[in-house]
């Protein structure tokens, strides 16, 4: 009986993103983040990651791009932690840049920005390291939607928004 109530529990999440959000509750992240970071060299890169959240799993997929706005690079999570106690997600992820001719491994360490510890996070602010550049770049985004499948170029004009409102406290 109680493998029938967790396949059916399952299913109504996968089906549903409103019963998916009300199990989940603060541990809800899915949907399409945006923002912005100072890269390596200095100049604002743009982001735009696709949280794709199960009832135990979270792959994050995203991409960058530089200041002219072109494509710069895409990432892929594992080994994701949440931690809504401390307020914070930490995930392991493998990084392809259009420039480099093999694929590379960081880490991401950010903080919730929400109201309260009981509520779902609206941004996130922290940093990465791509391990082969071996420097930390500060990043800073926020939740634009629940949807994955959110127009790229809509949620770009949203970073490059964030980015302008953020730039000189950043």
């Amino acid at each position: 009986m109680y493998r029938i109530i967790a396949s059916f529990i399952v299913y109504l999440t996968t089906k549903s993103s409103w019963i998916k959000k009300k199990i989940l509750e603060q541990y809800y992240l899915e949907g399409t983040w945006v923002g912005f970071y100072i890269g390596v060299s200095g100049h604002e890169r743009y982001l735009i990651e696709r949280f794709e959240q199960g009832i135990d799993t979270l792959v994050i997929r995203g991409k960058s791009f530089n200041e002219q706005l072109k494509y710069q690079s895409t990432w892929t999570t594992s080994s994701v932690n949440i931690d809504i106690i401390h307020g914070k997600i930490s995930y392991m992820y493998e990084v392809v840049n259009i420039n480099d001719k093999s694929n590379n491994n960081g880490i991401a360490i950010f903080n919730f920005d929400r109201d309260n510890q009981y509520s779902e996070a609206k941004g996130l602010s922290g940093f990465s390291d791509d391990l082969h550049l071996g420097q930390r770049v500060k990043a800073k985004e926020i939740k634009l939607s629940d949807n994955c499948n959110l127009d790229e170029k809509e949620a770009l004009a949203r970073a490059i928004k964030l980015f302008n409102e953020h730039k000189n406290s950043f």
